[in-house]
């Protein structure tokens, strides 16, 4: 038994080509977006890191290179009755001589990448609880190069996370409610463009061999690309 198969609608095809259209430009705004949101976090990230080190560095030459000089600001600037953007912490030859209080709890030294200088930082991220941080380690030198000290610091990157999360879900709550939207769309709009080609086929299909003469109503009007 030979079966026969529902013709294809042309309406179908014109409304999920429309709708594959629109989600993918749509798509491509959303992609670029999200890189740029992205980019901008990265730079804001580095260049807060970098400007943080850079005046702990000054502190530290400005004060005759007294660790101590960085002990209390760190913990000047990391109070626990202040909303911290960063943690931090100080050593020498592995020996811990400050940190942010609470910080070893939640992020203990091991954690942190080793220190490759200046030009080469590695800001690797870190989930604890409901937190997000960028590690990264660094050497600040003495004017007189008589101590190293190892400065370990963490920047709290929550809020940028969970925008970036809030962000996310938004797209594809949005793909989900759109695309049957656009399908309705693209059936109507597809419907009525090809309204012109069912009055045809209607009268088509209705004349006989005794009314070959028979002319198709041009009321409505026809499209201009109809009219010749």
């Amino acid at each position: 038994m030979k079966i026969r198969l529902r013709p294809t609608s042309i309406s179908g095809r014109l409304a999920l080509l429309y709708t594959l259209g629109a989600l993918l430009a749509v798509g491509l705004f959303a992609l670029l977006a999200n890189w740029k949101l992205e980019t901008n976090f990265t730079a804001e990230h580095e260049e807060f890191l970098q400007a943080k080190v850079a005046e702990l560095q000054f502190d530290l030459r400005d004060n005759n290179n007294m660790p101590s000089v960085l002990i209390k600001e760190i913990l000047k600037e990391t109070d626990v009755t202040r909303l911290r953007e960063y943690q931090a912490r100080v050593l020498i030859a592995g020996q811990n001589l400050g940190e942010t209080p609470g910080m070893s709890n939640a992020l203990p030294a091991s954690l942190f990448p080793a220190e490759k200088g200046a030009d080469t930082w590695s800001y690797p991220p870190y989930r604890t609880g409901g937190s997000t941080w960028l590690l990264t380690s660094l050497p600040l030198r003495s004017t007189k190069g008589q101590q190293d000290i190892k400065l370990q610091i963490a920047l709290d990157i929550t809020q940028d996370t969970a925008l970036l999360t809030d962000f996310h879900r938004a797209l594809t709550i949005f793909f989900i409610l759109m695309t049957p939207l656009l399908m309705g769309a693209g059936r109507l709009a597809a419907s009525d463009a090809l309204a012109p080609v069912s009055r045809i086929a209607t009268v088509a299909q209705s004349i006989t061999s005794a009314q070959l003469s028979r002319r198709i109503p041009l009321d409505p009007p026809w499209p201009r690309e109809l009219t010749g």
